[in-house]
């Protein structure tokens, strides 16, 4: 008798590098126009899921939801194609309020929001699906938490300039000082999550790329945090995720010896030739662990009009990335977010592409 499969079994399957009915999949992107509506965001991410057939469901929290959780005042987005709001005051903007930052508590009404958002997630699936919170370094949310971040740089009114590496040459003490009480911030935001019921956590390191920031310093203020939470996390949760935030010059040696299950980043498909892309093929030969990715959020549902052509191109990288890999231990999915320009066909083609290239196997 042929074994049922579901996004569990898959996902398991992936980690113990055994065979199964077709690779494990996964899409995620936000979702600005119900992300803060805990019942409304629940049913559009059901429904994405099942269109789908997502093994795995990262949960795509409002992109700002920790810096709105400390109080800072957006104006969030109202339109579908645009994840961010505008933060209308940060809440670190120089040196001196990075010691003013206070650890969250339990009963934060965004935190509760999280929570409950991702309880409707897991009661829904009933462990058929694997379900993975969000949650950054506590170095990353710094770089939320000030001007200057260039991921909503096309939104901001005028130019800014970011103070952190300020923070790193001149104000030492007062970063870690923010860092550890935004550390103790994300304890309470993955315990809320873990009585949710969520399998682990896609944990996000934006300070991935060599040119972001040193080695001695990536050594002090970012991987004793990120450590120290997949520490804490250990025993109660099962499939964790390290995401490597960026595209060209990953510092892999930053992240080998990460205590998690598997490695998401920016893997280089659309630009095979690029010698500074980190391809499946290397990262496999550096790790044993379960490798999520192979699609580019910014341009593979998007490139084309023609979901034909979409499909074409999910299908031949999908072939590419399991011959370098042996077909095991794989989650085909976006690095980052998919872009928000993505039609509803486009993310189907991923699906139909791993059904496609497991059926030439078979």
């Amino acid at each position: 008798m042929t074994e049922r499969f579901n996004g569990r079994k898959r996902i398991e399957a992936a980690i113990a590098k055994q065979p199964l009915d077709r690779p494990a999949i996964s899409g995620w992107r936000h979702m600005p126009l119900v992300d803060r509506d805990v019942e409304a965001f629940a049913k559009a991410t059901i429904a994405f899921t099942d269109e789908n057939d997502w093994d795995l469901i990262k949960l795509m929290s409002q992109g700002q939801f920790f810096v709105e959780a400390y109080g800072a005042p957006i104006t969030f987005s109202t339109d579908a194609k645009e994840w961010a709001g505008k933060i209308l005051k940060y809440p670190i903007q120089e040196a001196k309020d990075l010691t003013k930052l206070k650890p969250l508590q339990a009963d934060n009404a965004i935190i509760q929001r999280e929570a409950a958002f991702a309880r409707n997630i897991v009661e829904h699936y009933q462990k058929e699906k694997v379900v993975v919170g969000t949650v950054f370094s506590p170095l990353s949310w710094v770089k939320q938490f000030t001007p200057g971040n260039d991921s909503i740089a096309h939104i901001v009114d005028g130019p800014e300039e970011s103070p952190i590496k300020e923070f790193l040459q001149d104000h030492r003490e007062e970063l870690r000082t923010a860092l550890d009480t935004l550390h103790a911030s994300n304890k309470v935001l993955v315990d809320a999550l873990i009585d949710a019921g969520v399998d682990g956590f896609f944990i996000a390191e934006q300070y991935s790329q060599s040119g972001d920031i040193s080695e001695d310093d990536y050594a002090i203020f970012s991987k004793p945090y990120t450590e120290d939470l997949l520490a804490y996390i250990k025993e109660r949760t099962w499939f964790n995720v390290l995401h490597a935030h960026g595209h060209d010059d990953l510092a892999v040696d930053r992240i080998l010896d990460y205590d998690v299950q598997a490695y998401n980043w920016e893997d280089g498909g659309d630009e095979p030739g690029n010698p500074s892309r980190l391809s499946f093929q290397k990262l496999r030969s550096l790790t044993d662990k379960v490798l999520v990715g192979g699609i580019s959020p910014k341009n593979d549902l998007t490139f084309s009009d023609n979901p034909q052509e979409i499909g074409e191109l999910l299908t031949n990288r999908l072939e590419g990335i399991l011959a370098q890999t042996g077909d095991t231990g794989v989650v085909f999915a976006p690095g980052c977010a998919i872009s928000l320009e993505a039609s509803d066909i486009a993310y189907q083609r991923i699906g139909a592409a791993a059904k496609e290239v497991w059926a030439t196997k078979v």
